[in-house]
């Protein structure tokens, strides 16, 4: 029974950032609540299977619990390249890494080597 108690906290402090980043992305953002809420749990999740399925850079790097929710997760170039495949019309062969580069290069506003979801969701809405 603590078991499943913890498990219900834990899982209502992830709702509660989740709304929070949406929140706060609403006023810069051309999102609707459902995209950034569906682009949040993607970005989230290609974070987290990186953690334990190879990464080029370790999950230190890439998470600090210290930054606002909005910048916590960040992504590397490789994951960053897996991601927009998954969510690009425009996956064409051999171009698809080189327009991959390119988009994560200008959504890393602060030039880490890595992007965060505000940079992230960010960028897309003002591209789109």
């Amino acid at each position: 029974m603590r078991f499943k108690q913890r498990l219900k906290v834990i899982q209502s402090l992830e709702d509660t950032a989740k709304r929070s980043v949406v929140r706060a992305m609403m006023t810069e953002s051309a999102f609707s609540i459902e995209e950034l809420e569906e682009l949040y749990c993607l970005f989230k999740s290609k974070h987290m299977t990186s953690c334990y399925w190879g990464s080029s850079s370790s999950a230190a790097e890439r998470h600090d619990p210290s930054l606002p929710y909005l910048e916590q997760y960040r992504i590397d170039p490789v994951q960053f390249s897996q991601l927009f495949s998954a969510l690009s019309s425009w996956v064409c062969g051999s171009h698809t890494p080189m327009l991959s580069a390119r988009l994560f290069r200008l959504l890393d506003q602060n030039q880490d080597g890595l992007v965060n979801f505000k940079e992230f969701s960010s960028g897309l809405s003002e591209s789109g």
